[in-house]
This record gives C-alpha cells, structure tokens and sequence, in this order.
C-alpha cells in the first residue's frame, strides 16, 4: 500500500491496532480513535459524514474496515499537509 512508503512511523502504529484484535478484518470506533488520538464521538461523527466507511454488524456495534480508516488517515494528513501551506 502507498502509505507503508510514506508513512512508515504511522504503518507501525495502524499494525499494532490492528494486531491487538481478534477479528483482522475491521476496527472498533474506540480503535480508530485511539489510533488517532481523537475522540469516538469524532470517528462516529465521520462515520454519520460519509467520511470514514463503516457497517453495523449489530444495532449498537460500528466496525470500521481496516483498509478503509487506513484509507481515511492518508486523506486526512494529505488534506492537512495542503492547509499548512
């Protein structure tokens, strides 16, 4: 994937989530969260947006597929990379 070149530091961190599951396919919404030290009620509000993919295997369960937040973050430090300038 493009990010494992560019973001190497940000790779090791997404891996480490993504290892302390027992399901390899997705993430929690507290994952993603704590992956990037924001809040969950951020990642439910980008989830609600349409930014960040996501489905509802249960009525009060969100999963987040691992490629998609993976995904969702390269946008998000690209986005912000075109702000700083």
């Amino acid at each position: 994937m493009e990010y494992i070149a560019l973001y190497p530091a940000l790779h090791k961190k997404l891996v480490k989530g993504f290892r302390e599951h027992s399901e390899h396919d997705f993430l929690r919404v507290k994952d993603v969260a704590t992956i990037l030290n924001v809040s969950e009620r951020t990642v439910r509000e980008w989830i609600l947006t349409g930014d960040l993919n996501a489905f509802q295997p249960a009525p009060r369960t969100t999963r987040v597929y691992f490629d998609d937040a993976a995904e969702f973050i390269i946008r998000s430090m690209k986005q912000n990379q075109r702000d700083d300038r």
